[in-house]
Parts: C-alpha cells; structure tokens; sequence
C-alpha cells in the first residue's frame, strides 16, 4: 500500500511542476489541476499528511522537498524521492 500513496505523492509532484495528467482536452484543467497541487502542498493539511503517513514518509520532509521541487519549476528524480523521504530526510 505504501508504493500506491508513495504514487499519489509522486502524481500531485508532477501536477505542481507541470507535468500534469489532467485532460488535456479541457484547456483549463492543467492550470487548475497544477494550481490545485501547488496549494495542496504549500497549505499541508489533515489530507497531505494523512497520504504522506500512508506512503510512510515525513510530511515535513516531504513538503520541503516538494516546495524546492516547485520552486525550481522541476520535478524531482523519483530516485532521490524515494531514497530520502521514507526515512524523513530528503534524500
């Protein structure tokens, strides 16, 4: 179970750093699915936390990583995701 929420994480990543999987047939889908996960992980909340402790991985390293993911405008090598997080240091 945890590859499958460790999977969500990875997905809303992508989202925020635009490499969505929204419908592409509905022109404002992209923008508001990367906005929507651009918040998600810059507000946290009950949900972001309760899906990073369901992939067993910190929500503060986490976030962190996310944000600098964001900031950059590029999304992480999964490698390095999943190298660090599980163990709440970003890897």
């Amino acid at each position: 179970m945890r590859a499958l929420w460790a999977a969500v994480l990875l997905h809303a990543l992508g989202e925020a750093t635009g490499r969505p999987v929204a419908d592409h047939n509905h022109p404002g889908s992209v923008a508001q699915a990367r906005a929507a996960a651009v918040e998600w992980f810059r507000r946290g909340g009950g949900d972001f936390t309760a899906v990073c402790d369901f992939a067993d991985m910190s929500p503060d390293a986490v976030q962190a990583v996310a944000l600098h993911a964001i900031d950059r405008g590029r999304p992480l090598r999964t490698t390095r995701w999943r190298g660090g997080l599980a163990t709440g240091t970003p890897g």
